[in-house]
């Protein structure tokens, strides 16, 4: 069953005195002459611009990616035609170990028609990248228990079928029954249309300061926007900082100077559990886990250059130590390592 996603209608803009511009497509920026150039020819100046233009799902360039019933998910009517999809299928296999992949996976285990899921991911394990190996594997081992299949450390080399997928050919040889496919291959940022006028980066992305502004006047928020992060440049793809962003960006736009600051959170859901995770690790020389990982009740620490970069909480109180990164006020990572630290004290004896 899908739910359908309220939005905003035009009157509600009316309301509040906001123009409406429907079916206008922005081909092009010129920030220094401040202006908004449309497909059909029109433009409108601006004296403060916000660019909040997310992300398209990456598609894979294989053999036979044409074939009905492969999908992405990133609108609202592809949930829908994957759900119709769904009706008549009973192999469902889905490319992408990390966020989209793995809870699409744990979505459809609970369809009575899909008899088996099996998740293709180049990792050596799911969320290798993100939260590395040995977390990796305890999402790996909770969604195995959970009846989900793993084909992992390959990728897809072809997919087959008359009209529709039928085969999902791997890059390691084997082939596994398909009758519906959902890739979860990342996203790449819909900024093609500023390529004449702010420079990109090598992914698409965009650079901003601390303020979210990439140029004079010009502010960026959302999956879209590089910025300044304790002491990295980050990009993060989630809904919860594209609405924390377009809030700064709007203070900013209107004359002030509030930085972005606050720490990247997110969470996840899948089989009646889930984990959150705090702050933001591009790479890590070290994991510290806290906790009973075969309960599933932990903390990982994730440390760069001997300071905690992130933080993940899986069936274990994330509070304290959320706050404490976020104040810098994290105890030593010895003292971390041990699994002797008081969090809940420290915490308190601040306040």
């Amino acid at each position: 069953m899908i739910r359908k996603i309220c939005q905003r209608n035009e009157d509600f803009y009316k309301k509040i005195g906001v123009d409406f511009l429907k079916g206008k497509e922005v081909i092009d920026v010129n920030a220094s002459k401040k202006s908004v150039i449309f497909k059909d020819g029109s433009s409108i100046q601006f004296d403060s611009l916000l660019i909040a233009s997310g992300a398209a799902p990456r598609k894979l360039n294989s053999s036979g990616a044409q074939l009905s019933n492969i999908f992405t998910l990133r609108e609202p009517s592809d949930s829908v035609n994957i759900d119709n999809a769904l009706k008549n299928a009973k192999h469902a296999v889905i490319v992408g170990s990390s966020f989209i992949g793995m809870e699409v996976a744990a979505c459809l285990k609970k369809n009575k028609n899909i008899e088996k899921v099996t998740v293709v991911g180049m990792e050596k394990v799911p969320f290798e990248r993100v939260f590395g190996n040995e977390v990796g594997k305890i999402f790996q081992d909770w969604f195995t228990e959970n009846g989900v299949e793993f084909k992992l450390g390959t990728g897809v080399k072809e997919f087959q079928g008359k009209n529709k997928v039928e085969k999902v050919v791997l890059e390691n040889g084997e082939v596994l029954n398909a009758d519906v496919v959902v890739v979860g291959a990342g996203v790449i940022p819909r900024t093609s249309f500023l390529k004449n006028s702010l420079p990109l980066r090598r992914d698409g992305g965009v650079s901003a300061d601390e303020y979210l502004r990439v140029a004079d006047g010009v502010y960026a928020a959302g999956d879209i926007v590089y910025y300044p992060y304790r002491g990295d440049d980050i990009r993060v793809e989630h809904w919860a900082v594209a609405q924390q962003q377009g809030r700064i960006a709007a203070h900013n736009m209107l004359g002030l100077r509030v930085p972005y600051l606050t720490l990247p959170f997110f969470w996840s859901n899948a089989f009646g559990s889930g984990f959150k995770y705090v702050g933001h690790a591009t790479s890590f020389d070290d994991v510290i886990i806290d906790g009973d990982t075969k309960k599933k009740q932990f903390l990982a620490y994730y440390v760069k250059n001997g300071e905690v970069k992130a933080i993940l909480g899986m069936g274990k109180n994330l509070v304290p130590s959320m706050e404490l990164l976020r104040l810098k006020k994290l105890p030593p990572i010895d003292e971390l390592k041990s699994g002797k630290a008081d969090l809940e004290s420290i915490l308190k004896s601040i306040h």
